[in-house]
Protein backbone atom coordinates (compact mmCIF):
# COMPACT_ATOMS: atom_id res chain seq x y z
CA UNK A 1 0.00 0.00 0.00
CA UNK A 2 2.63 2.86 0.80
CA UNK A 3 4.51 1.57 -2.44
CA UNK A 4 1.59 2.15 -4.21
CA UNK A 5 0.51 5.44 -2.39
CA UNK A 6 3.77 7.25 -3.06
CA UNK A 7 3.69 6.59 -6.77
CA UNK A 8 0.12 7.46 -7.23
CA UNK A 9 -0.09 10.40 -5.14
CA UNK A 10 -3.80 9.10 -4.47
CA UNK A 11 -5.79 6.42 -3.09
CA UNK A 12 -6.60 3.17 -4.16
CA UNK A 13 -10.10 1.36 -2.72
CA UNK A 14 -8.17 -1.64 -1.02
CA UNK A 15 -5.99 0.00 0.64
CA UNK A 16 -8.61 0.35 3.18
CA UNK A 17 -7.13 -3.43 4.23
CA UNK A 18 -4.06 -2.94 4.17
CA UNK A 19 -4.69 0.42 6.43
CA UNK A 20 -6.56 -2.26 9.45
CA UNK A 21 -3.58 -4.44 9.27
CA UNK A 22 -1.09 -1.06 9.42
CA UNK A 23 -3.52 -0.34 12.84
CA UNK A 24 -3.19 -4.37 14.32
CA UNK A 25 0.41 -4.16 13.85
CA UNK A 26 0.35 -0.61 15.88
CA UNK A 27 -1.21 -2.75 18.43
CA UNK A 28 -0.02 -6.26 17.55
CA UNK A 29 3.82 -6.69 16.95
CA UNK A 30 4.36 -8.64 13.79
CA UNK A 31 0.72 -9.53 13.42
CA UNK A 32 0.43 -9.74 9.87
CA UNK A 33 3.67 -12.18 9.85
CA UNK A 34 2.16 -14.21 12.18
CA UNK A 35 -1.20 -14.87 10.90
CA UNK A 36 -1.78 -13.68 7.89
CA UNK A 37 1.82 -13.31 5.67
CA UNK A 38 1.58 -17.61 3.66
CA UNK A 39 5.71 -17.28 3.70
CA UNK A 40 5.61 -16.84 7.38
CA UNK A 41 3.49 -19.38 8.29
CA UNK A 42 5.23 -21.97 5.80
CA UNK A 43 8.56 -20.86 7.65
CA UNK A 44 7.09 -21.36 10.89
CA UNK A 45 6.69 -25.18 9.89
CA UNK A 46 9.99 -25.83 9.01
CA UNK A 47 12.17 -27.66 11.20
CA UNK A 48 15.75 -26.48 12.12
CA UNK A 49 18.64 -28.11 11.42
CA UNK A 50 20.43 -30.26 13.50
CA UNK A 51 23.55 -28.88 12.31
CA UNK A 52 24.32 -25.73 13.60
CA UNK A 53 26.37 -22.61 11.35
CA UNK A 54 29.31 -21.68 13.53
CA UNK A 55 28.98 -18.24 14.84
CA UNK A 56 25.36 -17.50 13.19
CA UNK A 57 23.52 -15.50 15.24
CA UNK A 58 20.56 -13.45 14.43
CA UNK A 59 21.86 -10.51 16.94
CA UNK A 60 25.07 -11.07 14.95
CA UNK A 61 22.99 -9.66 11.69
CA UNK A 62 21.79 -6.12 10.86
CA UNK A 63 18.38 -5.53 9.98
CA UNK A 64 19.01 -5.83 6.27
CA UNK A 65 14.97 -5.22 5.98
CA UNK A 66 14.59 -2.25 7.32
CA UNK A 67 16.87 -0.69 4.97
CA UNK A 68 15.56 -2.37 1.93
CA UNK A 69 11.86 -0.74 3.52
CA UNK A 70 13.23 3.01 3.20
CA UNK A 71 14.99 2.72 0.34
CA UNK A 72 12.33 1.12 -1.39
CA UNK A 73 9.65 3.85 -0.19
CA UNK A 74 12.36 6.87 -0.74
CA UNK A 75 12.59 5.39 -4.35
CA UNK A 76 8.59 5.05 -4.65
CA UNK A 77 8.51 9.15 -4.29
CA UNK A 78 10.59 9.21 -7.56
CA UNK A 79 8.43 6.76 -8.83
CA UNK A 80 10.01 3.17 -8.70
CA UNK A 81 9.78 1.12 -5.81
CA UNK A 82 13.18 -0.87 -6.20
CA UNK A 83 12.29 -3.89 -3.88
CA UNK A 84 9.00 -4.25 -4.17
CA UNK A 85 9.21 -7.74 -5.79
CA UNK A 86 10.56 -8.77 -2.44
CA UNK A 87 7.20 -8.64 -1.18
CA UNK A 88 6.55 -12.03 0.57
CA UNK A 89 3.17 -12.13 -1.51
CA UNK A 90 4.84 -11.63 -4.85
CA UNK A 91 7.46 -14.33 -4.19
CA UNK A 92 5.00 -17.18 -2.80
CA UNK A 93 3.29 -16.11 -6.51
CA UNK A 94 6.09 -16.58 -8.25
CA UNK A 95 6.44 -19.86 -6.96
CA UNK A 96 3.53 -21.41 -8.27
CA UNK A 97 3.58 -19.54 -11.11
CA UNK A 98 6.99 -21.76 -12.06
CA UNK A 99 4.27 -24.48 -10.99
CA UNK A 100 2.49 -24.06 -13.96
CA UNK A 101 5.01 -23.17 -16.57
CA UNK A 102 8.24 -24.99 -15.80
CA UNK A 103 10.09 -25.31 -19.25
CA UNK A 104 10.08 -21.63 -19.24
CA UNK A 105 13.36 -20.39 -18.62
CA UNK A 106 12.78 -17.56 -16.66
CA UNK A 107 10.03 -18.65 -14.73
CA UNK A 108 12.92 -20.84 -13.17
CA UNK A 109 14.48 -17.86 -11.47
CA UNK A 110 11.49 -16.91 -9.93
CA UNK A 111 10.78 -20.54 -9.03
CA UNK A 112 13.86 -21.17 -7.11
CA UNK A 113 13.43 -18.13 -4.56
CA UNK A 114 10.85 -19.69 -2.20
CA UNK A 115 12.75 -22.75 -2.01
CA UNK A 116 15.84 -20.98 -1.45
CA UNK A 117 13.99 -19.12 1.57
CA UNK A 118 12.54 -22.43 2.91
CA UNK A 119 16.26 -23.96 2.85
CA UNK A 120 17.56 -20.66 4.72
CA UNK A 121 14.95 -21.38 7.23
CA UNK A 122 16.19 -24.99 7.52
CA UNK A 123 19.79 -23.84 8.24
CA UNK A 124 19.44 -19.95 9.34
CA UNK A 125 16.44 -20.08 11.25
CA UNK A 126 14.58 -16.65 11.16
CA UNK A 127 16.67 -15.07 8.78
CA UNK A 128 14.68 -14.45 6.01
CA UNK A 129 11.35 -13.25 8.63
CA UNK A 130 13.34 -11.19 11.12
CA UNK A 131 16.11 -9.30 8.95
CA UNK A 132 15.44 -9.63 5.38
CA UNK A 133 12.03 -9.95 4.62
CA UNK A 134 11.01 -5.73 3.59
CA UNK A 135 7.55 -6.53 4.48
CA UNK A 136 8.90 -7.79 7.89
CA UNK A 137 10.84 -4.52 8.30
CA UNK A 138 7.76 -2.46 7.83
CA UNK A 139 6.58 -4.31 11.19
CA UNK A 140 9.57 -3.63 13.01
CA UNK A 141 10.01 0.07 12.26
CA UNK A 142 6.49 0.57 13.05
CA UNK A 143 7.05 -1.35 16.26
CA UNK A 144 9.96 0.56 16.96
CA UNK A 145 7.95 3.84 15.98
CA UNK A 146 5.43 3.01 19.15
CA UNK A 147 8.30 2.31 21.39
CA UNK A 148 9.83 6.42 20.62
CA UNK A 149 6.60 7.98 20.84
CA UNK A 150 5.66 5.87 24.11
CA UNK A 151 8.75 6.75 25.86
CA UNK A 152 10.26 9.77 27.65
CA UNK A 153 13.56 9.84 26.42
CA UNK A 154 14.08 8.72 22.64
CA UNK A 155 17.65 8.58 22.83
CA UNK A 156 20.30 6.64 21.24
CA UNK A 157 17.00 4.61 18.60
CA UNK A 158 15.39 8.31 17.76
CA UNK A 159 18.82 9.15 16.13
CA UNK A 160 19.60 5.57 14.97
CA UNK A 161 15.83 5.90 12.87
CA UNK A 162 16.41 9.24 11.70
CA UNK A 163 20.18 8.45 10.10
CA UNK A 164 18.48 5.44 8.35
CA UNK A 165 15.82 7.37 7.39
CA UNK A 166 18.13 9.40 5.63
CA UNK A 167 20.66 7.32 4.35
CA UNK A 168 18.23 5.10 3.11
CA UNK A 169 16.04 7.89 1.73
CA UNK A 170 19.04 9.37 -0.70
CA UNK A 171 19.78 6.25 -1.49
CA UNK A 172 16.65 5.37 -2.88
CA UNK A 173 15.94 8.75 -4.33
CA UNK A 174 18.98 8.75 -6.39
CA UNK A 175 18.70 4.97 -7.84
CA UNK A 176 14.76 5.74 -8.50
CA UNK A 177 15.92 8.97 -10.55
CA UNK A 178 19.11 7.22 -12.12
CA UNK A 179 17.49 3.68 -13.45
CA UNK A 180 14.94 5.13 -15.66
CA UNK A 181 17.50 6.57 -17.25
CA UNK A 182 19.46 4.09 -18.19
CA UNK A 183 17.48 1.26 -18.97
CA UNK A 184 13.42 1.30 -20.25
CA UNK A 185 11.57 0.00 -17.56
CA UNK A 186 8.23 0.17 -19.44
CA UNK A 187 8.89 -0.23 -23.15
CA UNK A 188 5.39 0.60 -24.67
CA UNK A 189 5.44 -2.63 -26.88
CA UNK A 190 3.04 -4.69 -24.46
CA UNK A 191 -0.82 -4.79 -24.62
CA UNK A 192 -1.97 -4.13 -21.08
CA UNK A 193 -5.57 -4.80 -19.10
CA UNK A 194 -7.60 -1.86 -19.33
CA UNK A 195 -6.89 1.24 -16.94
CA UNK A 196 -3.46 -0.01 -16.56
CA UNK A 197 -1.45 3.15 -15.60
CA UNK A 198 2.14 4.75 -17.37
CA UNK A 199 4.33 3.32 -14.64
CA UNK A 200 2.37 -0.51 -14.46
CA UNK A 201 5.71 -2.61 -14.61
CA UNK A 202 7.51 -0.67 -11.73
CA UNK A 203 4.00 -0.85 -9.30
CA UNK A 204 2.54 -4.61 -10.31
CA UNK A 205 3.37 -6.98 -7.46
CA UNK A 206 2.89 -9.46 -9.76
CA UNK A 207 0.38 -11.31 -7.60
CA UNK A 208 -1.30 -12.51 -10.83
CA UNK A 209 -5.02 -11.91 -9.39
CA UNK A 210 -6.06 -9.96 -12.63
CA UNK A 211 -5.02 -13.07 -14.47
CA UNK A 212 -7.20 -15.07 -12.10
CA UNK A 213 -10.13 -13.27 -12.52
CA UNK A 214 -9.88 -12.73 -16.26
CA UNK A 215 -13.49 -14.34 -17.69
CA UNK A 216 -12.24 -14.89 -21.18
CA UNK A 217 -8.49 -15.60 -20.11
CA UNK A 218 -6.65 -13.45 -22.61
CA UNK A 219 -4.30 -11.76 -19.35
CA UNK A 220 -1.19 -13.92 -19.36
CA UNK A 221 1.94 -13.54 -17.09
CA UNK A 222 4.54 -11.98 -19.47
CA UNK A 223 7.54 -14.51 -19.18
CA UNK A 224 10.32 -11.98 -21.95
CA UNK A 225 13.15 -10.94 -19.52
CA UNK A 226 12.98 -7.75 -18.77
CA UNK A 227 11.59 -5.62 -16.08
CA UNK A 228 8.17 -6.33 -17.16
CA UNK A 229 8.99 -10.25 -16.41
CA UNK A 230 5.34 -11.98 -14.69
CA UNK A 231 3.42 -8.51 -14.93
CA UNK A 232 0.00 -9.06 -17.14
CA UNK A 233 -0.09 -8.90 -20.63
CA UNK A 234 -3.06 -9.26 -22.91
CA UNK A 235 -2.99 -12.06 -25.53
CA UNK A 236 -6.00 -12.53 -27.56
CA UNK A 237 -6.71 -16.60 -27.88
CA UNK A 238 -9.87 -16.47 -29.94
CA UNK A 239 -11.63 -14.16 -26.95
CA UNK A 240 -11.66 -10.85 -26.13
CA UNK A 241 -11.69 -8.12 -23.40
CA UNK A 242 -15.60 -7.85 -23.17
CA UNK A 243 -17.21 -4.83 -22.59
CA UNK A 244 -19.04 -5.83 -19.53
CA UNK A 245 -16.16 -6.59 -17.16
CA UNK A 246 -14.13 -4.84 -14.83
CA UNK A 247 -12.60 -7.27 -12.71
CA UNK A 248 -9.30 -6.82 -13.45
CA UNK A 249 -9.59 -3.12 -11.83
CA UNK A 250 -11.33 -4.37 -8.99
CA UNK A 251 -8.79 -6.86 -7.50
CA UNK A 252 -5.68 -4.72 -8.28
CA UNK A 253 -4.24 -4.84 -4.84
CA UNK A 254 -1.19 -1.79 -6.26
CA UNK A 255 -3.31 0.47 -8.26
CA UNK A 256 -1.11 -0.49 -11.26
CA UNK A 257 -5.13 -1.23 -13.01
CA UNK A 258 -6.77 1.70 -12.27
CA UNK A 259 -10.58 0.99 -10.59
CA UNK A 260 -12.97 2.27 -13.11
CA UNK A 261 -16.73 1.64 -13.83
CA UNK A 262 -17.98 -0.54 -16.70
CA UNK A 263 -19.82 2.51 -18.46
CA UNK A 264 -16.16 4.22 -17.95
CA UNK A 265 -14.29 1.05 -20.09
CA UNK A 266 -15.02 3.04 -23.82
CA UNK A 267 -12.76 5.78 -22.74
CA UNK A 268 -9.80 3.00 -21.81
CA UNK A 269 -7.90 2.05 -24.68
CA UNK A 270 -5.99 -0.86 -24.49
CA UNK A 271 -4.20 -0.89 -27.70
CA UNK A 272 -4.75 1.01 -31.71
CA UNK A 273 -6.25 -1.85 -34.20
CA UNK A 274 -4.70 -1.66 -37.87
CA UNK A 275 -6.46 -3.55 -40.78
CA UNK A 276 -4.58 -5.69 -42.97
CA UNK A 277 -5.76 -4.75 -46.46
CA UNK A 278 -3.76 -7.56 -48.03
CA UNK A 279 -5.72 -10.34 -46.21
CA UNK A 280 -9.37 -9.03 -45.73
CA UNK A 281 -11.59 -11.17 -47.57
CA UNK A 282 -13.50 -8.11 -48.46
CA UNK A 283 -10.25 -6.51 -50.38
CA UNK A 284 -10.35 -10.12 -51.89
CA UNK A 285 -14.18 -9.42 -53.38
CA UNK A 286 -15.13 -12.60 -51.00
CA UNK A 287 -18.38 -12.12 -48.81
CA UNK A 288 -17.57 -11.17 -44.99
CA UNK A 289 -17.47 -8.02 -42.78
CA UNK A 290 -18.34 -9.84 -39.36
CA UNK A 291 -15.92 -7.35 -37.76
CA UNK A 292 -18.49 -4.83 -37.56
CA UNK A 293 -21.05 -6.72 -35.86
CA UNK A 294 -18.78 -7.86 -33.77
CA UNK A 295 -17.63 -4.49 -32.26
CA UNK A 296 -19.84 -3.37 -29.36
CA UNK A 297 -18.06 -0.16 -29.92
CA UNK A 298 -19.30 0.79 -33.19
CA UNK A 299 -16.03 1.68 -34.01
CA UNK A 300 -15.65 -0.24 -37.02
CA UNK A 301 -17.13 0.93 -40.56
CA UNK A 302 -17.44 -0.67 -43.72
CA UNK A 303 -16.29 1.46 -46.73
CA UNK A 304 -15.63 1.65 -50.25
CA UNK A 305 -11.86 1.07 -51.27
CA UNK A 306 -11.57 3.32 -54.14
CA UNK A 307 -14.25 5.53 -55.51
CA UNK A 308 -16.69 2.94 -57.69
CA UNK A 309 -14.80 0.02 -56.80
CA UNK A 310 -16.26 -3.30 -55.46
CA UNK A 311 -13.81 -3.97 -53.48
CA UNK A 312 -14.48 -3.31 -49.69
CA UNK A 313 -12.49 -2.40 -46.45
CA UNK A 314 -12.99 -2.20 -42.83
CA UNK A 315 -12.02 1.04 -41.60
CA UNK A 316 -11.66 1.25 -38.14
CA UNK A 317 -12.29 4.65 -36.16
CA UNK A 318 -9.58 5.22 -33.73
CA UNK A 319 -11.46 7.73 -31.35
CA UNK A 320 -14.12 4.81 -30.55
CA UNK A 321 -11.79 2.04 -30.52
CA UNK A 322 -10.95 0.65 -27.39
CA UNK A 323 -8.08 -2.31 -28.89
CA UNK A 324 -10.90 -4.78 -27.00
CA UNK A 325 -10.03 -7.41 -29.58
CA UNK A 326 -13.55 -8.53 -30.95
CA UNK A 327 -12.54 -8.38 -34.04
CA UNK A 328 -9.37 -9.95 -33.77
CA UNK A 329 -11.27 -12.86 -32.04
CA UNK A 330 -13.92 -12.93 -35.09
CA UNK A 331 -11.49 -12.39 -38.00
CA UNK A 332 -10.76 -15.66 -40.22
CA UNK A 333 -8.15 -14.24 -41.61
CA UNK A 334 -6.24 -12.70 -38.74
CA UNK A 335 -6.17 -9.33 -40.73
CA UNK A 336 -6.49 -7.27 -37.68
CA UNK A 337 -3.31 -6.48 -35.75
CA UNK A 338 -3.31 -4.33 -32.41
CA UNK A 339 -0.54 -2.01 -31.21
CA UNK A 340 0.27 -0.19 -28.16
CA UNK A 341 -0.97 3.03 -27.21
CA UNK A 342 0.05 6.07 -24.33
CA UNK A 343 -1.61 4.26 -21.61
CA UNK A 344 -3.44 6.05 -18.68
CA UNK A 345 -2.10 8.17 -16.05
Amino acid sequence: MLNSFFVLKTLVPLYIIALIILIIIWFRKRWFCNYLCPVGLILGKVPQSKFKISGFSLLNVPDINMWLLIISLAGALIGLPLFILLDPISIFNGFFLFIYHPLQPYMIVLGIVFPLIILMQFLLPDLWCERLCPLGGLQIFITRLKSYFLRNSPGEEKFDLGRRIFIGGAFGMLAAFVIPKVTDLNNGLEIRPPGAIDKFNTLCIRCGSCIRVCPTQILKPDQRAGFGLLTPVVKFNGSYCLESCNACGIVCPSGSISTFKIEEKKLLKMGQIEVNEDTCLLMKLRECGICKPACTYKAIDIVEFRRNSLQMLPVVQHSGCTGCGACIAVCPENCFRIGPVIRQT
